[in-house]
């Protein structure tokens, strides 16, 4: 049960409902409020800010960086400082209650725009709990526990907003002999790597292609095996590797320009899932992470490393490990999934075969894929040490270096992994010795080491659907919030699971502005006809909700469902300032509802006149998913894009298809024409006047409806 009441009383009753509830943010972490939270706000003031010695002089190290022409495609962004401080000795203590012991640490870096915080020696045991939190409370990171003990000793946080953090430490008396906590250093952000809007960068070039719009699956699946990474003051792009035993090691391979050595790999922050979650300009959620790494191999003249993640990757990740090629031959095609900026991943793709070529005196010669051009999308900074992939779906080489912008996409450098394969390296050993020490393979097909956990995510809407966040009228308010329509719930149905362990929910949030100490009620009922009672039910503090995103909220305690089943989002009646949900448009479907004030449940068109209609943009993320279908045998469609007629052809067997509608990336539907040719062959016409592109053909069909996406030629567009 949620306590609405008093919702603008003091910030000490919110925490007190909060407390345990609150959805951790980035890397593996368990729940809780930090203890200084029941405390006035004078007892950080008292603390003396703890500052490194260097400086950073941000023009400088941005003229150092610069550079024209082919050059590193990493994303400089911020400066190693030394720090050293041991908290427990060096901190002020705040609470010494006979029980436990906590201490509080001000972490300063004048200019800074994100701290990230690097422990030089970490070892927590029992209870003790670590959290590191800004200035205003917004981005609170931990509980870190004795669970992110790492051999090394080494932790690294996240970067967090602004250029003062704080580190507050919790011991229980029973573990102060055992506790360690050192400050080794910090990485001071010049550049703005996240703000308070949790947006980690500025966004990459317009021609880039978000991972929903891309249609082909083998390409889809492979996405899951790019990681977003941060080391040493760069942003780079990693990709995890198989290896011949197929056990899941986390191999990452990326460039040595990212990663130099054992130090860099132990404080980098890996990144994973960070995506659009529609074919729009969305924002995805950066919380999944993982800390540390060892180094394994790698060699500077080759421009190539491998390292090891300090754990493995859990199944609600979703992990893909690549496979590989070593054979050297070329491919008629390749592509790339990488992080153009630190943004969302993104796909580049070159329909052409790539040539063997040289860079300069510092590398070795013939050691690098040439990627003349690149027909859709392009690399930036931040792509550094990205997979190519050819045309068999098989990694043949890591990104290094080149010049391709959207206006020019040329002339980029891919390090060969065939000849880097048995190459001497840096520290003598080479990468066959981790990824195929007991055999000769020339190439190995990846893998999913939870495919028999049937991990996945679960939403209601369909490729066709665009997410949006707007005014029901200038007058009746937003979707959440002070609202004269008298409803303070919007429920989904989700009914194509027959069983579901739901581990995390993503919330797409169109506007926050929200007061920051306000509440948002997540609640899970049961399914059926109507919405039954309730099965779970967690607050979410609204100051940690970004607009305009996506918002993965980790459930405190992961659910087991059978069957189908409804979630609600419920706000306070007098919930002060704007909230509204992204749903999506242009669907048939109308399938999320709204609870009056009162109790009732209706459907949302009955208050919109059918203005809106459609689905919340939640996913749900979970394993040991069983689903329903209702299309019957989809192998009884097939589909053929007759370009040079601008004719989609459908071959049936067993189905009827009543009508078809096309969708333009945007949402927006384009006129199309059925025809049925014979009993088992339509055709669909409508896109001669279209732009070349990808687009979605919708089919109602007596089995069900068929999505599917297709790519459109004109022949003033055709390459």
């Amino acid at each position: 049960m949620v306590i609405f009441t008093g919702m603008k009383q003091n910030f000490l009753i919110i925490l007190t409902i909060l407390c345990g509830m609150l959805e951790a943010k980035g890397q593996l972490s368990e729940h809780g409020i930090p203890a200084s939270f029941n405390l006035d706000a004078e007892v950080f003031e008292k603390a003396t800010p703890l500052q490194p010695e260097e400086k950073v002089n941000a023009v400088l190290a941005e003229r150092a960086y610069s550079k024209s022409g082919i050059k590193f495609k990493s994303y400089k962004y911020g400066e190693r400082l030394a720090l050293e401080s041991d908290i427990r000795s060096e901190s002020k203590l705040i609470i010494d209650d006979g029980k436990k012991k906590v201490w509080i640490a001000r972490v300063k870096s004048r200019g800074a725009k994100s701290i990230s915080l690097i422990f030089d020696e970490y070892h927590l045991t029992g209870k003790a709990r670590l959290f590191a939190y800004d200035k205003r409370q917004k981005q609170i990171l931990g509980a870190f526990t004795a669970r992110n003990n790492k051999p090394n000793n080494r932790f690294i946080i996240s970067p967090i907003a602004g250029e003062e953090c704080v580190i507050e430490l919790e011991v229980p008396y029973s573990e102060l002999k055992t506790t360690k906590l050192k400050l080794g250093a910090i990485i001071h952000d010049y550049k703005g790597i996240v703000g308070y809007g949790r947006r980690p960068l500025g966004k990459s070039g317009d021609c880039n292609l978000e991972v929903p719009c891309v249609i082909e699956a083998e390409k889809l699946e492979r996405k899951n095996a790019s990681v977003r990474f941060l080391s040493n003051g760069q942003l780079c792009t990693g990709t995890l590797i198989n290896n011949s035993k197929n056990d899941g090691t986390p191999y990452i391979l990326t460039a040595d320009h990212c990663i130099e050595d054992a130090e860099e790999a132990s404080e980098a922050i890996f990144y994973f899932n960070y995506e659009a979650p529609f074919c729009g300009s969305f924002d995805g959620d950066p919380t999944h992470s993982i800390s540390s790494s060892t180094y394994k191999t790698g060699y500077k003249k080759a421009d190539f490393a491998l390292v090891q993640l300090s754990e493995n990757v859990p199944a609600h990740f979703r992990p893909f490990f690549a496979g590989w090629d070593v054979s050297g031959s070329t491919t008629d095609s390749t592509y790339c999934w990488h992080h153009p900026k630190g943004d969302n991943k993104k796909i580049a793709i070159d329909r052409n075969n790539p040539t063997t070529t040289s860079w300069n005196n510092d590398f070795l010669p013939n050691n690098f894929w040439l990627i003349s051009r690149w027909e859709e999308g392009t690399t930036e900074i931040g792509s550094s040490g990205s997979a190519l992939f050819n045309s068999k779906n098989k990694i043949i080489g890591s990104l290094s270096a080149g010049e391709a912008t959207c206006e020019k996409p040329v002339n980029d450098l891919f390090s060969k992994l065939s000849e880097n394969w048995e190459q001497d390296t840096n520290n003598g050993v080479t990468v066959k010795q981790f990824l195929n020490s007991e055999g000769t393979k020339q190439t190995l097909d990846g893998i999913d080491p939870y495919e028999n956990d049937n991990c996945g995510s679960i939403h209601g809407w369909t490729d066709t659907n665009i997410g949006e966040s707007k005014l029901i009228s200038e007058g009746e308010g937003y979707y959440a919030g002070k609202n004269t329509l008298g409803w303070n719930e919007i429920i989904e149905h989700f009914d194509k699971t027959k069983l579901i362990r739901i581990v995390e929910i993503d919330l797409g949030v169109g506007i926050n502005s929200s007061r920051e100490n306000e509440l948002l009620q997540l609640n899970i009922y049961e399914g059926g006809t109507s919405v039954g009672k309730s099965i779970y039910s967690q607050n979410i503090s609204l100051k940690t909700l970004s607009s305009n995103s996506v918002n993965t909220v980790g459930l405190t305690v992961p659910q087991v469902i059978s069957n189908d089943f409804y979630i609600g989002l419920k706000w306070a009646e007098n919930l002060d300032g704007k909230l509204s949900f992204l749903h999506t448009s242009n669907s048939p479907e109308n399938n999320f509802m709204i609870r009056k004030t009162s109790g009732e449940i209706i459907p949302i068109s009955d208050v919109s006149n059918g203005a809106l209609k459609g689905n919340l943009a939640i996913t749900v993320h979970g394993c040991n998913i069983e689903k329903k279908s209702n299309l019957g045998n989809v192998d009884d469609i097939k589909m053929y894009q007759l370009a040079n007629l601008h004719i989609t052809k459908i071959l049936v067997k067993e189905r009827e298809i009543s009508n078809a509608l096309y969708f333009d990336l945007q949402g927006r539907q384009i006129s199309a024409k059925l025809s049925k040719i014979s009993k088992n062959e339509y055709h669909v016409s409508g896109l001669d006047k279209a732009n070349s592109g990808i687009y979605i053909i919708q089919l109602i069909t007596s089995k069900g409806v068929y999505i599917e996406k297709l790519v459109n030629h004109t022949q003033a567009n055709r390459r």
